[in-house]
């Protein structure tokens, strides 16, 4: 490793006169050595981390961020028997403003099954069972309420939540609509879904969305369940 390098002109000029930089000495050629900070605020800086045992920089994934910030959400659909041709299904709108919808969907069955991500879905909650429920915040001290809308009447979203459509809904009464995406789980409990930044959908605004768990078999045990995070997208 060199000494740190003194500048010893005298020329009025910046670096001034005296001024050390700090330098390392790599393979016999001095390069000057930069210390890299992160922006915490407007006028606050950090120093990056690395990992003591691995030397490697210490991050997390932007989605984990989000969680921290208060702006990941989850929420699921759950019944242990679920007759062929019936179904578990949600449906919600997405909101009209600078806020995207980062969603993944996951899903299991005991048995097999089909699920579709329908967009542009017409919503037929008319009190027969659907419910409106309102999505866990994964940071559970922030109380922020996602932006997505629940149909509290058939067509009418105009509440903040997510519509829930149970198996005891006849399945000619779960949302239709375009199928953008199909994900099927089957026999021995395997599971289907997406792997965040890979498979995810950002997905539009002003939009009607249905996702519709669909049994073929008899007595399925099936799990249907949404993650996103909402996020305003960076101009500069």
């Amino acid at each position: 490793m060199a000494d740190n390098v003194t500048y010893q002109s005298a020329a009025p000029a910046t670096p001034a006169a005296g001024d050390v930089i700090a330098a390392q000495d790599v393979g016999g050629v001095k390069y000057q050595e930069v210390i890299v900070h992160g922006l915490t605020g407007d006028e606050t800086y950090k120093g990056l981390r690395i990992d003591a045992t691995t030397h490697s920089v210490q991050t997390i994934s932007y989605e984990h961020h989000e969680i921290h910030s208060g702006s990941s959400f989850t929420v699921f659909n759950q019944d242990d028997s679920v007759a062929s041709a019936a179904g578990l299904s949600f449906s919600f709108k997405t909101p009209n403003t600078a806020k995207l919808i980062h969603l993944i969907v996951e899903c299991m069955s005991s048995g097999e099954s089909i699920t579709t991500l329908l967009e542009t879905a017409s919503s037929t909650a008319d009190g027969d069972g659907e419910v409106a429920v309102v999505p866990v915040n994964r940071q559970r001290d922030s109380g922020g309420a996602t932006t997505l809308l629940e149909d509290t009447t058939t067509g009418s979203f105009d509440t903040v939540g997510v519509t829930k459509y149970p198996e005891s809904v006849g399945i000619g009464d779960h949302p239709t609509g375009t199928t953008i995406d199909v994900i099927s789980a089957g026999s021995g409990n395997k599971g289907g879904g997406a792997a965040r930044g890979h498979e995810e959908f950002v997905l539009a605004r002003n939009t009607v969305y249905g996702i519709v768990m669909l049994s073929k078999a008899a007595a399925n045990a099936m799990i249907l369940k949404l993650d996103w995070y909402e996020h305003t997208q960076r101009t500069a």
